[in-house]
C-alpha cells in the first residue's frame, strides 16, 4: 500500500512538470468518470465546465483552458433531443426501422460551447488582446459554412435545415479560435503537443469502450452512448452474431472515419516523441485494433493507405529510422499479438461476408443505387440543394420503391452529399478545402518543418479517400484541426 501510495505520489509530481503527461490524463480520467456516472445532458455540461476550471487551474490559460475542454465534448453526441418524423413507417418495409425516418436533431455539449468559444473570441478581438487576421484557409472555410446556411433558405424543409446549418457553425468557430490563438510559433507548438496527447486519449477511451461492447454484442448503458444505431446486421454482408463497436460515436463507420484520420498523426509522434512513447503505442496499437472491430471495410483500406504514406514519408523520404527501446521491442511484441489476435478474429469473417455485397439487399448493391438516386436530384436544385439533413425525405418523395423503401438512409458518399443537400456552389468550397489542405501539407512536408507534417498529410490523405464511402461530412472538424494546428 505504501509503495502504491509513493508511484501515485511520483505520477502526480511528474503530471505537475509535463503539459503533455496532464493533457493525457485528465482527459482519459475525464472520460471514464462521466462514462460511468451516467450523467444527464444538464450534469454532462456542468462536468465538462469543471473540466474547464480544472484546465484553467493548471495552464493559468483561459484559451488552453477553453480549447481543451471543447476537444473533450467531441465523444458526446447526446444532449436535448427534438425528432421530426418525414418518412412513416408502414411505407418502410424493414423491421430496423420501426419509427419510420425522423430527423433527429441532437443539442450537444459541443454545440453549446462553441458559443462561448465565439463570445470568448469577440471579446479578445474587442480588448485587442489578439491580432485579427485572415488567411486564404479560413476564407474558404468562412464561404463553406456561411453558405451552408444560405442554402438552408431554399430547402424543402427550411426549419429543419437550418438548425443542422447553424450547429455546422460551431466548426466555423473553433477553427477560428485554432488561427486566432496560434499566432506564434511557440503558442503553435504547445496547441500540437497537446492535441496529439488529447487524441491518443480519445482513441484508447474510445477503444476501451467499443472493445466491451463488441464482446458483450451491445450497448453498455451508459447515457453518453447513442442508442440510433438500431440496424446492425441486417444486410446480407453483415455478420448474424457480432456487433460492431461504435464507442460513444453514433455509428461504427464514423469512429472509423475519425480513426483514419488521427492514426497517422499518432504514428508520427513515435518519431516525435521520446520521453512518454508507451502511451503513444498503447493509442496506436489500441486505435487499430478498434478500427479491425467498426468492421469499416472502406476505412480499413483508408487507414493502411495513410499509415503506409507515414511511414513512407519518414523512413524513405526523411531517412529518419525509428529506433525502438529494450521495453518497446517487449512491449511491442504483446501489442503486436493483439492487434493480430483482433485482425484474425475479425478479418476472416468479414471479407467473406463481403463476398455478398453486392447481393440483394447487400451494401455494395444498395449504395450503388443510392448513388443513382442522388445524381438524379442534383437537377432539381442544382444551385442551392434539397437543403441540410433532408435529401432522404427529398428522395424518397421521388424514388418511394427500390432501395429507399427498406434502407431509407443518406447516400455513403460524403462529396455526393454535400453537392445534393447544399448545392454546387458549397461543394466546390469544401473541395477547395480539401484540396488546399492536401497541398499545405505537401508543402510543409517538404520543407520538413515538423515531425507532424507526414501523419497530417497521411491523415489528410486516408479521411479524404474514405469521404467517397461514408457520408460522415461533420468529421470534416479532424481535417480542420489537422490543417490549421500542424500546418
Amino acid at each position: 500500500m505504501w509503495q502504491l501510495y509513493k508511484n501515485t505520489r511520483k505520477y502526480l509530481d511528474i503530471i505537475a512538470r509535463s503539459s503533455k503527461l496532464y493533457t493525457f490524463t485528465s482527459t482519459l480520467c475525464a472520460y471514464f468518470l462521466i462514462f460511468l456516472f451516467n450523467q444527464t445532458d444538464k450534469t454532462l455540461f456542468i462536468f465538462l465546465l469543471i473540466l474547464f476550471a480544472v484546465h484553467f487551474l493548471y495552464f493559468k490559460k483561459i484559451h488552453i483552458a477553453l480549447f481543451l475542454t471543447y476537444l473533450t465534448s467531441f465523444a458526446f453526441f447526446v444532449g436535448k433531443s427534438y425528432q421530426v418524423q418525414f418518412i412513416s413507417p408502414d411505407l418502410i418495409k424493414s423491421i430496423n426501422f420501426p419509427y419510420g425516418w425522423n430527423a433527429q436533431i441532437v443539442i450537444t455539449p459541443s454545440d453549446i460551447l462553441s458559443i462561448l468559444l465565439l463570445l470568448y473570441m469577440l471579446r479578445e478581438v474587442i480588448l485587442k488582446k489578439i491580432r485579427l487576421s485572415i488567411s486564404f484557409i479560413l476564407l474558404v472555410l468562412s464561404g463553406y459554412f456561411v453558405l451552408s446556411i444560405f442554402s438552408s433558405f431554399y430547402s424543402i424543409y427550411p426549419q429543419v435545415s437550418e438548425i443542422y446549418a447553424l450547429q455546422g457553425m460551431g466548426s466555423l468557430v473553433f477553427a477560428w479560435f485554432i488561427h486566432l490563438h496560434a499566432d506564434t510559433q511557440s503558442k503553435k507548438r504547445l496547441m500540437m503537443e497537446l492535441t496529439v496527447f488529447f487524441f491518443c486519449a480519445f482513441v484508447i477511451f474510445q477503444a476501451i469502450i467499443g472493445g466491451f461492447q463488441y464482446f458483450k454484442k451491445g450497448y453498455l448503458g451508459s447515457s453518453v452512448e447513442t442508442y440510433g444505431y438500431m440496424w446492425s446486421n441486417s444486410a446480407v454482408d453483415d455478420s448474424p452474431v457480432n456487433f460492431r463497436s461504435l464507442g460513444t460515436t453514433p455509428h461504427p463507420n464514423y469512429l472509423a472515419q475519425i480513426l483514419v484520420f488521427l492514426l497517422p498523426l499518432i504514428f508520427s509522434n513515435l518519431y516525435q516523441e521520446t520521453k512518454y512513447r508507451y502511451l503513444t503505442w498503447t493509442a496506436l496499437s489500441s486505435g487499430i485494433g478498434i478500427l479491425f472491430l467498426t468492421w469499416g471495410r472502406s476505412a480499413w483500406m483508408s487507414a493502411f493507405i495513410g499509415l503506409v504514406i507515414c511511414a513512407y514519408i519518414v523512413e524513405r523520404k526523411w531517412k529518419i529510422k525509428l529506433l525502438l527501446s529494450r521495453w518497446e521491442r517487449k512491449y511491442g511484441r504483446y501489442l503486436l499479438l493483439l492487434v493480430i489476435f483482433v485482425a484474425i478474429v475479425v478479418l476472416p469473417e468479414r471479407l467473406l461476408l463481403s463476398i455478398y455485397s453486392f447481393g440483394n439487399q447487400a451494401s455494395g448493391s444498395t449504395r450503388l443505387e443510392e448513388i443513382t438516386i442522388w445524381m438524379s436530384l442534383i437537377p432539381k436544385n442544382p444551385l442551392w440543394g434539397t437543403g441540410l439533413g433532408v435529401s432522404v425525405p427529398v428522395a424518397f418523395k421521388y424514388f418511394p420503391n427500390g432501395v429507399l423503401s427498406y434502407f431509407p438512409e443518406s447516400v455513403h458518399l460524403s462529396y455526393l452529399l454535400i453537392c445534393v443537400e447544399a448545392g454546387i456552389i458549397v461543394f466546390l468550397l469544401f473541395v477547395l478545402f480539401v484540396l488546399f489542405s492536401i497541398r499545405k501539407a505537401v508543402g510543409v512536408v517538404a520543407k520538413r518543418k515538423n515531425l507532424y507534417s507526414a501523419g497530417v498529410l497521411a491523415g489528410l490523405i486516408g479521411g479524404y479517400i474514405n469521404f467517397f464511402f461514408q457520408p460522415y461530412k461533420e468529421t470534416l472538424i479532424y481535417a480542420i484541426i489537422l490543417t490549421l494546428i500542424f500546418l
